[in-house]
């Protein structure tokens, strides 16, 4: 069940790079509301650099004039997927599930705090521990460290160096929420919000 030991409701808003594949923020909250989501997403744009884009799903929190507003102000555009095309989505998808099966589903949280401990704790192992297969069997530190894959001239992201040198198509970006949790990517070259 996707709530607290008092019963009330626990969502997640997910931030991921869908190229390097880190998870870059676990928010933990009782709702999501397209506040929560632009705050999110603008702090993360001030830490690793803004993206031309985002792309969404239309989830209310999603297609919400005062987060497509906060997004332009910050000189990104927002692009929606078409409804029920959840193959438009498939990296985000994917992670769904495993944070589900690796995560959710095996804790239970008697706190919204901590529900956030675990999170990030899951966060850290995930980003540092755990290999991918689509990333030749490196954690997502270890591809971006080595550049993002053999022959690549793309250096890992960080705080300081804003990563502007990534090729168009890679790093999109997802947030998605569903009754489950909220799931959202995030590369500095494009945000997919599903």
């Amino acid at each position: 069940m996707d709530a607290t030991d008092d019963g009330r409701k626990r969502k997640i808003l997910t931030v991921e790079d869908e190229y390097t594949r880190p998870v870059l923020a676990l928010e933990v909250g009782r709702r999501m509301n397209a506040t929560m989501v632009a705050q999110t997403l603008l702090r993360l744009f001030s830490h690793y650099g803004t993206p031309p884009f985002v792309r969404c799903d239309n989830g209310p929190e999603f297609i919400a004039k005062a987060l497509i507003r906060r997004l332009q102000q910050a000189g990104v555009t927002c692009r929606h997927i078409d409804p029920a095309s959840p193959w438009q989505n498939r990296t985000n998808e994917r992670f769904n599930g495993t944070l589900r099966r690796e995560c959710l589903d095996m804790e239970t949280f008697g706190t919204l705090a901590h529900a956030q401990a675990i999170c990030q704790r899951y966060r850290r192992q995930y980003n540092r521990e755990r290999p991918h297969s689509s990333l030749a069997y490196r954690t997502p530190d270890e591809f971006a460290a080595r550049g993002a894959g053999a022959g690549s001239s793309t250096r890992p992201c960080t705080p300081t160096r804003h990563c502007n040198s990534l090729p168009s198509g890679r790093g999109a970006v997802r947030a998605r929420l569903n009754p489950r949790a909220h799931y959202a990517l995030f590369n500095e070259q494009t945000i997919r919000v599903n």
